[in-house]
């Protein structure tokens, strides 16, 4: 319900108040609406359409590295606790972009964002999470303990930036998709 509230309905909300006060909005969206199979990338992909077909523009963020939740924080707390490091697959790939990047998305998507379109960075190519634990280990100083803890519930091996469709109709401009 809290993902149908804050998405959707929330959603809704900023769209009507921008158009009441004639303000810009940048709605952030997240590669999970690609291949949504969770409550969470469905009602981002809802608020995505909301938001484009209200003439407004979206940007879809991969991995934020550092932001709250993501995988950095939670291989910091792993690490500090002297726990294993848990990754969900020895094939699982994600997309990931610095801090630094997400502004430059949100800042681009202001200066160039179309009404109606999605902003999509090229975070080059996705990173192996195993392969990536296991360089957090290596720097760390500490035995390579990883546990492989199995897909959870709405989650994919590899996450994927546009769907065939948008990939076949995105015009590139710098280091961003316009879809």
């Amino acid at each position: 319900m809290e993902a149908v509230m804050v998405n959707i309905i929330g959603t809704n909300n900023i769209i009507e108040a921008c158009k009441k006060y004639r303000a810009k909005l940048i709605h952030t969206s997240t590669d999970k609406v690609v291949q949504a199979n969770s409550i969470m990338g469905a009602t981002k992909k809802v608020a995505e359409i909301m938001v484009k077909n209200a003439g407004f523009v979206s940007v879809r963020f991969g991995n934020v590295l550092g932001s709250a939740g993501s995988l950095l924080p939670i291989i910091q707390r792993q690490l500090d606790k002297g726990e294993p490091l848990t990754v969900t697959d020895e094939r699982c790939t994600r997309y990931m972009m610095t801090i630094p990047d997400a502004c430059e998305l949100l800042i681009k998507a202001a200066d160039i964002g179309e009404p109606g379109k999605i902003l999509v960075m090229d975070m080059g190519e996705p990173v192996n999470v195993l392969q990536l634990a296991k360089d957090i280990l290596k720097k760390s100083g500490k035995e390579e303990r990883i546990t492989m803890i199995g897909l959870r519930p709405g989650e994919t091996l590899t996450e994927v930036l546009m769907t065939q469709e948008e990939e076949s109709t995105a015009k590139r401009v710098d280091q961003f998709w316009i879809i």
